[in-house]
């Protein structure tokens, strides 16, 4: 018995470690407006077109987690308002969608973009400097907030959280304050 739980603990960790290394793919759907193309395309009538675009969540940088944790800590959710006996609770839960939706969208955007959301430009002079895509940024947060369903986000956090490895980087952290030899004052 205490073979099994080692071996799915293991083979858990494994497919974990696996999904790190590759990273993950998801797509989505969006319909697009259309001019035909031709001479006199201009003149008529804009089709309906479906387009599929991939995307790939990979495991984040340092800094790639940092705005990713930036992100969800504006997310703030009290339970004991959502709960039946608060009395409104989908008043509550149209309030959360209102304020959080397009943040949610932001954040997978940031996931998506990794580190080409800073992608490092080399300076004269042989500096380097690192400057925010802002544009991309919002480019697909507006088409994430368009075309992610709430089944679908789910899913994309639990795989964002799963590729952004936070618990490495907290061991990691453990390990680093273990090694000191005085005693951490405690933030109250």
């Amino acid at each position: 018995m205490e073979e099994d739980i080692k071996t799915k603990e293991t083979i858990e960790l494994d497919e974990l470690k696996r999904l790190i290394g590759k990273g993950q793919t998801f797509t989505i759907r969006r319909v697009v407006m259309v001019r035909p193309k031709g001479l006199f395309g201009f003149m008529k009538k804009r089709i309906r077109k479906e387009e599929e675009l991939t995307f790939e969540i990979k495991e984040a940088t340092l800094a790639t987690m940092d705005r990713l944790s930036a992100e969800g800590i504006q997310m703030v959710i009290d339970d004991n308002l959502l709960t039946a006996k608060a009395g409104n609770a989908t008043g509550e839960a149209h309030k959360l969608a209102h304020d959080n939706a397009i943040r949610m969208a932001k954040y997978v955007a940031l996931a998506v973009l990794g580190e080409d959301f800073t992608p490092a430009i080399q300076m004269p002079g042989g500096r380097v400097k690192y400057v925010e895509d802002t544009a991309r940024l919002d480019e697909l947060t507006k088409l994430f907030a368009h075309a992610i369903k709430p089944s679908d986000l789910f899913k994309l956090c639990v795989t964002i959280n799963a590729i952004e490895n936070l618990p490495d980087f907290t061991n990691c952290i453990r390990l680093v304050s273990a090694s000191r030899t005085t005693i951490p004052n405690l933030i109250q």
